[in-house]
């Protein structure tokens, strides 16, 4: 019915008119009668359309009074139907399951029914798939059912702060990564005062602006503009618009992506001994990882639990990091455009944000 609505009602010259004084009236072309259920589904639109204030005033009616044109919005005909046919896509995006072996499996498991009883007693719903498959359903929906709780988080959080636009629903809205929608989220989050914060207190931001415009190269002139009570010379200005910029970076979602990625394919897992406890009993059976390291993407399940847990009980640090210069590197080649003496700012600044901010949230999300 959305797709219905969405091809032959939106592409359509004309437009549902709804009058204040009077009943709908459907001014298009004709099209098959609708039922009572769809009537109903049209009305509830409209109503949500005006509740959302999606409205277009035009000319007075024949009446005298203010008539409103509304764009049809399909999302209100089949809402639940989209959201159930978004967590199936989402399911089988991720297993090489039939959708139609999905769709009645989450139905059986809505009727709480149990996976052991769905896996015996059901094959003829769900396209005889074993336990194993119904349990990796089980936790990609309670995974789904988890995004969309998040998102109404988010969105909930930012639109309190008066911050949400259209452009920013919509990408809050089409992801279903929840490490896209933290990144999402990041710029938004509570937070204490962070050096950025104070240096835009200053009057620092336009100066930060400048610098990543990379069109001037006599920076020192333009920190000289910004100097004032709280800022004593241009050392000072230049390094409250590295903040900012270093703040900047570490909300870039095309760098925390590609940053990840190095970890994920490159990342060293090291750990070392807290000299302090070195010489416990209790330590000495994690006597091996005193001073260890190995490409984390290559560590054995029950060493990497047995690093943790020695870390845990305080005997040992254990670090996750990459080669310094390779992920440098990668956030030059995001944003440095010139080389010129702002270009050389925004390095210094790439520098402190990989290893103030970036490095250790990164680290800690390996």
């Amino acid at each position: 019915l959305a797709n219905y609505f969405s091809n032959s009602v939106l592409n359509s010259p004309k437009k549902f008119s709804y009058s204040s004084s009077s009943l709908v009236r459907v001014t298009f072309g004709k099209l098959p009668p609708f039922s009572e259920e769809y009537q109903h589904l049209y009305r509830r639109s409209l109503e949500e359309n005006q509740k959302q204030h999606r409205q277009n005033w035009s000319k007075v009616d024949k009446t005298g009074q203010t008539k409103i044109d509304y764009s049809i919005n399909p999302s209100y005909f089949s809402r639940q139907k989209i959201e159930r046919m978004t967590v199936e896509k989402y399911i089988q995006e991720r297993l090489p399951i039939p959708s139609k072996s999905i769709e009645n499996t989450l139905q059986l498991l809505a009727e709480d029914c149990t996976i052991p009883f769905i896996a015996r007693y059901r094959k003829d719903k769900t396209g005889n798939l074993d336990e194993v498959a119904i349990e990796q359903i089980f936790k990609f929906n309670k995974s789904f059912d988890d995004i969309v709780k998040r998102k109404e988080s988010i969105l909930k959080s930012i639109e309190e702060q008066n911050a949400l636009t259209p452009e920013l629903q919509n990408k809050i809205e089409q992801s279903f990564d929840l490490q896209e929608l933290e990144d999402l989220y990041l710029p938004y989050k509570k937070r204490k005062k962070t050096k950025a914060d104070t240096a835009r207190e200053k009057g620092l931001e336009p100066l930060a602006k400048m610098i990543m415009s990379q069109k001037s190269d006599d920076v020192a002139y333009l920190a000289s503009k910004y100097l004032n009570k709280d800022v004593a010379d241009e050392d000072e200005a230049l390094q409250g618009a590295r903040d900012i910029i270093a703040e900047w970076l570490n909300e870039n979602l095309y760098i925390r992506k590609n940053l990840r990625r190095l970890f994920q394919r490159k990342a060293v897992i090291a750990t070392k001994v807290v000299k302090t406890k070195k010489d416990e009993e209790d330590a000495q059976k994690f006597s091996q990882y005193f001073d260890w390291q190995e490409p984390l993407n290559r560590t054995p399940s029950h060493r990497l639990l047995a690093m943790l847990r020695a870390e845990n009980e305080g005997f040992v640090k254990v670090s996750v990091s990459v080669e310094k210069e390779e992920a440098l590197e990668i956030m030059e080649n995001a944003v440095i455009k010139s080389q010129n003496e702002c270009a050389k700012q925004i390095a210094l600044a790439i520098a402190d944000s990989y290893k103030r901010l970036l490095e250790p949230a990164i680290s800690n999300e390996t």
